[in-house]
């Protein structure tokens, strides 16, 4: 255990550096929080709100793990991992992997909300043998079934949406308030749009990167289809708190500028906006929380 846990910042560093998903993730945790606080007219004791922090951070850190783990093999085979390094690889990430989702539920546990931290474990936990189930090889895209791969789909990106939803859930437990669903629903869709885009938007630099057997074509009108969703829950948040029009405006114009550069963009540009995902996410959540730091619900 001494071992792999000397080793870890170094995997951490590579595989969930911290500048990029630690920033975005605090960003939509505070993001959503200032959300409810502001609706509740309530704001949760901060003790509390560090530990639903880390405990969300830690959701996304065991995923990496997992698919990390599941990949072991596959990554050998196409050489991104050195076949003599292997097995000590696997053997570091299967010790470190217990001890994140037991943290997990340990902070469940602390700030009341330990059911529905032990559900979001387990769905990540059951993710490789459902892969397994359908017959997806480890390190595929596909199962090569489309009725296979629909039903992989909506239990992946379920448990991506279950993941946004403990911030609703650790928030209500620590706060004693609560929302209407619709607008816990609607925070919750548009973290989970933005982290979908900022995964699949992959797909505009790597041709031939097709999930799902989708094309490019698909991929795109996926994409479309999430940023629309991004735009309508940030006018169903602007709407319910009454914030300054301005940030309805910059939204839609976002997302309305996001879509055209994504028919606009040929082969030849679509390595250079590798990163289009990333910068679509984080724009919108400091649009988010730019608009609720200078506007009050009335």
């Amino acid at each position: 255990m001494l071992e792999a846990l000397r080793h870890f910042p170094a995997y951490v560093r590579s595989r969930f550096p911290p500048q990029v998903y630690g920033v975005a993730l605090v960003m939509a945790y505070a993001g959503c929080v200032s959300v409810f606080s502001a609706a509740a007219g309530r704001q949760p004791k901060i003790a509390t709100s560090v530990c639903s922090l880390l405990g969300f951070i830690l959701i996304f850190l065991l995923i990496r793990l997992s698919d990390d783990i599941a990949d072991v093999e596959s990554d050998t085979r196409s050489g991104a991992i050195l076949e003599a390094n292997a097995q000590a690889y696997r053997l570091m990430l299967g010790r470190i992997y217990p001890v994140v989702a037991i943290m997990i539920a340990g902070i469940g546990l602390l700030v009341g909300a330990l059911p529905y931290s032990l559900v979001i474990v387990g769905l990540i936990v059951i993710q490789p043998a459902v892969r397994s189930a359908i017959g997806t090889p480890s390190g595929a895209l596909s199962s090569g079934s489309a009725v296979t791969d629909s039903l992989y789909g909506l239990q992946h990106e379920g448990t991506y949406f279950a993941c946004c939803f403990y911030i609703y859930v650790t928030w209500r437990a620590s706060s004693d308030a609560d929302v209407g669903l619709w607008l816990a629903f609607s925070a919750t869709a548009l973290v989970w749009a933005l982290l979908l885009i900022w995964k699949y938007s992959r797909a505009i630099s790597r041709p031939g990167w097709e999930p799902y057997n989708l094309s490019w074509p698909r991929i795109r009108s996926a994409l479309v289809a999430l940023i629309i969703l991004v735009v309508l829950s940030q006018l169903s948040i602007s709407h319910y708190l009454r914030l300054a029009s301005i940030y309805a405006l910059a939204a839609s114009l976002i997302g309305a500028a996001s879509i055209a550069m994504l028919f606009s963009t040929t082969p030849q540009e679509r390595q250079p906006r590798r990163n289009f995902g990333i910068i679509f996410a984080l724009a919108n959540l400091l649009c988010l929380i730019s608009a609720l730091s200078v506007s009050s619900p009335i």
